[in-house]
């Protein structure tokens, strides 16, 4: 089963388009349940797909990159994979058992997988846990990071 995923993010409607004959069709994101992410449609045609609606402020781009992290006042460190990254966070796979709660602050240091590899080192909050799977928000990103990130996400997104 595919799933297409649209941003729903500060849209008022958006425009469903069938993936087998073209027909598309408007819908106001204000008849979205809050709770419900994914939705069958059916098509004129009588096609169905399915359609996740994304409502994060940001477009999440998925990552195979690698990293650590550690605690505020710890020597420790901890070697990550980061699945997906946005202008405000990422989210990341431990390789270890985690010791970490919602709230905690750590220290990241990543290298993207552009043409320069430039290195990212932020502090973020520990925002989601799921399992070994990690989400985090940064915080106070410098604007030399911030301009990095923004011209990564735009020309490596998917489109």
């Amino acid at each position: 089963m595919d799933i297409i995923t649209i941003n729903v993010s500060a849209k008022e409607t958006i425009d469903l388009q069938c993936v087998r004959c073209g027909n598309s069709r408007r819908i106001s994101t204000a008849l979205l349940q809050a709770d419900a992410n994914t939705y069958k449609v059916q098509c004129k045609c009588g096609f169905n797909y399915y359609v996740a609606f994304d409502r994060r402020r940001f477009p999440r781009r998925k990552t195979e990159l690698k990293g650590v992290y550690f605690l505020e006042n710890s020597l420790k460190d901890e070697i990550i994979d980061i699945i997906d990254l946005s202008k405000t966070g990422l989210c990341f796979i431990a390789k270890s058992n985690i010791d970490i709660k919602i709230g905690q602050i750590i220290a990241l240091n990543f290298i993207l997988d552009n043409p320069e590899r430039d290195n990212v080192e932020c502090k973020a909050t520990i925002r989601q846990i799921n399992d070994c799977k990690v989400g985090v928000e940064f915080l106070n990103l410098s604007s030399s990071v911030q301009r990095v990130l923004a011209f990564y996400l735009f020309n490596y997104v998917e489109k």
